[in-house]
């Protein structure tokens, strides 16, 4: 909580502070539905990344070398569809 505090009144003392929201109602949806398939990915994985990356990897679990591996090429797919939009 006193992360969240700081961040706020940092914010708010260097006049900095402002709401942001999406652009449009199609914008919303998308990222609504982002989420839910990162909490999907997160179940199918049995865990979310910091889990499959240190602890998974570190005991040379396979489920774990393959779900990390699957998340990184997740990304890179994103981030280029992203670009790839803009």
């Amino acid at each position: 909580f006193g992360v969240i505090f700081g961040a706020f009144l940092g914010a708010i003392t260097s006049g900095r502070f402002r709401l942001a929201t999406f652009q449009d109602s199609s914008d919303t949806l998308r990222n609504m539905f982002g989420a839910v398939l990162m909490g999907v990915g997160g179940v199918m994985a049995l865990g979310c990344t910091i889990g499959q990356a240190v602890t998974g990897v570190s005991t040379l679990a396979i489920g774990s070398i393959i779900a990390f591996v699957a998340i990184v090429l997740g990304g890179v797919v994103g981030i280029r569809t992203i670009e790839n939009m803009a």
